[in-house]
C-alpha cells in the first residue's frame, strides 16, 4: 500500500472510533488522556484536568435543601466517592433527609470539560432516581466541589482525595 493510502486510511479509521466514541457518550465530546489512569500511580504525567485525572476515592459532604420536585426538606449527607479514572463513578452515603437516615449505594458517570470543571450524573435507587451536578476540581486534584443541578434541589457538596 503507498504511503499516502495507509495515511488516509488510518485518518478515516480515526474519524469512525471519534463518531462511536462521541455516540457512545450521548453526543458528548469527553475529555480522555491518553495516559492509562493505572500506569503506576504517578499523576504528574497526565492532563491537569482530564478523565484520566480524576480516580480514586474522596470523601464528601452535602448539605443543603430541596424545596420542590421530590421529598421536600433539609438534607445532610456524608460519604465515599469513587472515580475510575474512565468516566465511571460509585458511591456509597449515609442521608439524612429531614432527620431520616437512608444508606444507599449508587453508581453513574462523569465527564471532564478540559477546564476543571464537569458533570456528573447517579443514578439513586428508587424512588429517588437520577441526580445531576456540575463540579469544579481544585487544589491541583485533591478537592471536588459539586452543585446539584436537579429541579427544587439546593444542595452542594465538597469532595476530598482520600
Amino acid at each position: 500500500m503507498r504511503p499516502i493510502h495507509r495515511m488516509s486510511v488510518a485518518a478515516v479509521g480515526m474519524a469512525a472510533i471519534f463518531a462511536l466514541s462521541v455516540q457512545a457518550n450521548s453526543g458528548r465530546i469527553q475529555n480522555v488522556s491518553t495516559a492509562r489512569p493505572d500506569s503506576d500511580g504517578d499523576e504528574h504525567h497526565l492532563p491537569k484536568c482530564s478523565v484520566a485525572r480524576l480516580r480514586g476515592s474522596f470523601g464528601f459532604t452535602t448539605t443543603g435543601s430541596i424545596v420542590a420536585a421530590g421529598p421536600v426538606g433539609l438534607v445532610a449527607d456524608v460519604g465515599v466517592l469513587v472515580f475510575d479514572g474512565f468516566g465511571g463513578v460509585s458511591q456509597t452515603e449515609t442521608l439524612s433527609l429531614n432527620g431520616v437516615i437512608t444508606q444507599r449505594s449508587s453508581q453513574g458517570e462523569y465527564f471532564d470539560d478540559g477546564d476543571c470543571t464537569g458533570d456528573m450524573s447517579i443514578t439513586l435507587p428508587p424512588p429517588a432516581g437520577l441526580s445531576t451536578s456540575h463540579f469544579v476540581i481544585v487544589d491541583e486534584g485533591k478537592e471536588i466541589r459539586f452543585i446539584v443541578t436537579g429541579t427544587g434541589r439546593v444542595l452542594t457538596t465538597v469532595a476530598r482525595k482520600q
